[in-house]
């Protein structure tokens, strides 16, 4: 195979710790993740209702210490990821 295909196969070599752990997903990422798969089910454009109700489901997943933040927070939170 390596002749074959001109890449050094056994050139180098690495370690896999089994036992770390992923990477944490940033809140960006998870809110992002989650409003791609709440498109994914849609098949017109969703109410302004559909938008709030999931941009809350995404922030409270994604943000573990949303509840606690003071409301005038928490709405400037919603807004933006509306």
């Amino acid at each position: 195979m390596q002749a074959a295909l001109g890449v050094e196969v056994i050139g180098s070599w690495a370690l896999y710790d089994a036992s770390a752990t992923p990477p944490l997903e940033t809140e960006e990422a998870c809110i992002d993740r989650n409003f791609r798969v709440f498109s994914e089910t849609i098949d017109a454009f969703p109410s302004t209702t559909w938008f709030s109700e999931k941009s809350r489901s995404a922030l409270l997943e994604c943000m573990a210490d949303f509840l606690r933040l003071k409301t005038d927070l928490q709405l400037v939170k919603f807004v933006e990821t509306e």
